[in-house]
């Protein structure tokens, strides 16, 4: 209380996020456009009394502290928090990461199917004059062999084509890939989940994503 006239003074209409603490517990976050002013508010409101001590972090922006909030809020998750905050932009890459998954095991499947060849089929391909250079359809693309059908994908306001092929593999320009994973990212040249990227017309004329083929 002896120092509220230089608190005051430091962080009067400054935003930022703050956590009140009950002695080392930490018992909520919040942002606010007044850190001081909302501190303040604080010793008279539904927390009095329920914390002792504070710490503010002053952004050099307002637009910026709801996203550190709500970020703040689902690391800690303080135990008078109400609610979770909200992000202005937000995307969940659990169901990203699970595919991304599922690819690298298709292609170590594959790998280790391959190399259990090696000393049979292989070695007759070649001796019969066979390439061997084709990739091998991976994973789910298995399933929907058999069915040739235009491909497109749409990246930083681009469009690219690719042709899913009869053989279940996907030739982007000259070239044909085991996986619509590899297929993505060589076509807009970063990484991309294929399944997502690359979208094929149905029967009524409308764009489907690749994984409704499956």
């Amino acid at each position: 209380a002896d120092d509220r006239d230089e608190l005051k003074a430091l962080l009067k209409k400054r935003p930022g996020v703050y956590a009140l603490y009950k002695r080392d517990r930490l018992k909520y976050v919040g942002q606010a456009k007044n850190l001081f002013g909302r501190l303040d508010a604080h010793r008279r409101d539904r927390h009095k009394g329920t914390w002792d001590r504070f710490s503010a972090y002053v952004t050099t922006e307002h637009e910026f502290v709801h996203e550190v909030e709500a970020l703040t809020l689902r690391m800690a998750n303080p135990v008078s928090n109400r609610r979770l905050g909200r992000f202005g932009s937000s995307r969940n890459l659990a169901k990203d990461l699970k595919e991304l998954i599922v690819e690298k095991h298709d292609r170590e499947v594959d790998a280790l199917f391959v190399r259990r060849r090696s000393n049979g089929s292989r070695s007759a391909s070649k001796k019969a004059g066979k390439s061997t250079s084709r990739p091998r359809t991976q994973g789910g693309l298995q399933k929907i062999n058999g069915v040739r059908r235009k491909l497109r994908g749409h990246a930083s306001g681009n469009e690219y084509h690719g042709v899913l092929l009869k053989g279940g593999g996907i030739q982007v320009g000259d070239t044909e890939y085991s996986s619509p994973f590899a297929s993505a990212c060589a076509a807009a040249g970063k990484r991309r989940n294929g399944w997502n990227f690359w979208k094929y017309k149905d029967a009524s004329g409308e764009w489907q994503s690749l994984r409704n083929l499956l």
